[in-house]
């Protein structure tokens, strides 16, 4: 358990049966452990997408597990076009080759020059799992997901659950309704803007 230089160098100066010194080890030993319990019981360390994704880290190659997660993860990611064949004799190959080279410096930049020359079928399905956006406006995009994709929608594309995602933070910015933001004075007669409408003739 690391308690930090000053700390140790406190405790050192004490003896081991010092009570103060026997106190401090056993409140913060038993601190460590209840933050460990309530880690556990809060964060999803049993998520196969978690699992899968913790493949990608080069370090922990050379298993079972790991080559399993990689092949999961195809799984997980089925808009990525591979094949499969090739992908499951590059996961293997992967595990055991010895001529790859140490992380140094940002992974995708390691993973896009490994891919390059090596493995192209599992460079595409790493970056396709690198490239997943994140950042404060994750759990928003989600809610507002929730109103697009319906029971009535689910094979909606990206590129249209895009534009309804760019619109909808639009009109949420300006504080208007597509009404109020679009209103005409009269719609009958006032002209069609064609930005709005370029694919109607």
């Amino acid at each position: 358990m690391g308690r930090g230089k000053i700390i140790n160098s406190i405790l050192k100066q004490r003896g081991k049966s010092d009570t103060i010194r026997v106190l401090f080890v056993q409140r913060s030993l038993a601190a460590f452990n209840n933050a460990g319990q309530v880690l556990l019981e809060k964060m999803p360390l049993d998520n196969d997408c978690i699992m899968a994704f913790s493949a990608l880290d080069p370090e922990i190659r050379g298993t079972t597990a790991s080559l399993l997660c990689l092949n999961n993860l195809a799984a997980l990611i089925p808009s990525v076009v591979l094949d499969e064949g090739a992908l499951d004799q590059e996961s293997r190959s992967f595990q055991t080759d010895k001529n790859i080279l140490p992380v140094s410096g940002r992974i995708e930049v390691w993973w896009a020059k490994l891919g390059c020359e090596w493995y192209v079928n599992l460079a595409k399905l790493v970056k396709a799992a690198l490239s997943c956006f994140h950042g404060p406006l994750v759990e928003s995009t989600f809610s507002v997901m929730g109103h697009i994709v319906t029971k009535n929608k689910t094979n909606m594309d990206v590129q249209t659950y895009a534009a309804y995602q760019t619109i909808k933070y639009h009109l949420k910015s300006m504080g208007k309704s597509s009404i109020e933001c679009f209103a005409k004075a009269d719609p009958f007669k006032d002209a069609v803007c064609g930005k709005l409408s370029p694919s109607i003739r």
